[in-house]
């Protein structure tokens, strides 16, 4: 079986190339071939996996340099454009399956609609169903017109649609995707063995050796409640810091946020792009991460699988599928959204539990690893390639 997969974010910082690679990996053994194609590629070194290769459609291969104007994130001419050259790739690797790794905006999957008529078999990743789209209709009269239109183009791209929550379902059957058409398959995490303890941590990346670090890390955005988090830092004792690590796409900017606030005594930013070498030192610096994406994110968090990878507690808000997973699997607490009272009586618990007793997450967290085994989770896929 030859698989292509269709990853247009894959050149970006965050857990999809970290996923993307650990779920090639496990996948290589089980087929003849496994192409990926991406814009422009990974930040990182993209480690030799068997039977796999990585086509980066956007640069060019003489000069090294992307045909096309691009920020840190392929805008949407640039998207139209990449599925251009997928579609032919496509034709021109004649896989049996074609996988599309999620998306970033709706209206360039038109382009891709051509590689159905080739008859390969599409599967489609949904990390999202509601996405922002490029403007062309800017009449709010109009606005609607543009939803249903995405709407109608993701139900039509594919034969399968592979989500990892509960709640990503229900979203999707809402936009009429069918109940037959859409599997549920749970992200899975790597398991490996610490390469630095704590103390080392805080001593390499010199960070403070005798205060509670809460680490929010990843790409920083508005829907990730970043501003929602600084405004509760500022309610955390001296003994407890905020330490943020990523790029920072929020409107206005981070550091101008914590100045405006003056919640400088409470906060550490680190905030430039990590490749996945440095991550694990970052995790391992921190006694507990935080998460508190908005109420209407449906996903599944890619922090907080890193956070379980490392065997670090999650201090989360206590909605949606990360809420759930804390409160069900026992890896950590929860605090209501918002609400900074609920917010001090969770960090005091959090932080009152690991003093008692530092190993009191461990075995929850080893437990919670080993039912998202990657070599279990890729079974649920090679099941769906299959009978897609």
């Amino acid at each position: 079986m030859k698989i292509v997969i269709v990853e247009p974010l894959a050149h970006r910082a965050g857990h999809y190339t970290k996923e993307l690679y650990s779920y090639c990996r496990c996948l290589s053994p089980y087929v003849d071939k496994v192409d990926v194609l991406t814009p422009f590629g990974f930040k990182e070194e993209w480690r030799n996996i068997d039977s796999c290769t990585v086509y980066k459609l956007l640069v060019d291969s003489k000069t090294g340099f992307a045909r096309y104007e691009t920020t840190s994130a392929p805008g949407y001419l640039v998207q139209w454009q990449f599925y251009k050259r997928a579609t032919f790739d496509i034709k021109r690797l004649q896989p049996d399956i074609v996988h599309v790794w999620g998306y970033k905006s709706t209206f360039p999957l038109w382009r891709f609609l051509r590689c159905r008529k080739n008859n390969p078999k599409v599967i489609m990743t949904l990390k999202a169903v509601k996405r922002s789209h490029a403007p062309i209709l800017r009449s709010k009269l109009l606005a609607s017109l543009q939803e249903n239109l995405s709407y109608y183009l993701l139900r039509n791209i594919a034969d399968s649609y592979i989500v990892h929550t509960e709640e990503m379902a229900k979203q999707a059957k809402a936009i009429g995707i069918g109940e037959n058409e859409i599997a549920i398959i749970p992200t899975g995490i790597d398991e490996h063995d610490p390469t630095i303890t704590k103390e080392e941590a805080r001593r390499r990346l010199r960070l403070p050796p005798g205060v509670f670090l809460l680490l929010l890390f990843g790409v920083l955005r508005e829907e990730k409640s970043v501003f929602e988090i600084l405004r509760l830092a500022k309610t955390l004792s001296d003994n407890i810091m905020l330490y943020i690590v990523g790029e920072d796409w929020t409107p206005g900017g981070v550091q101008s946020f914590i100045d405006k606030e003056g919640a400088q005594q409470n906060v550490i930013c680190n905030l430039q792009y990590l490749p996945e070498t440095e991550v694990e030192v970052h995790f391992r610096a921190c006694d507990a991460v935080i998460i508190a994406s908005r109420p209407e994110f449906a996903g599944e968090s890619g922090v907080l699988l890193q956070a379980a990878e490392y065997e670090i507690p999650i201090l989360a808000a206590a909605h949606g599928h990360s809420g759930m997973l804390i409160r069900k699997e026992k890896i950590g607490m929860v605090f209501e959204y918002g609400n900074a009272i609920s917010f001090q009586a969770a960090v005091r618990e959090l932080v009152n539990t690991l003093r008692r007793d530092p190993f009191f997450f461990k075995i929850s967290m080893k437990h919670f690893k080993q039912s998202r085994d990657w070599e279990h989770i890729i079974s649920q896929y090679l099941r769906l390639y299959d009978h897609p």
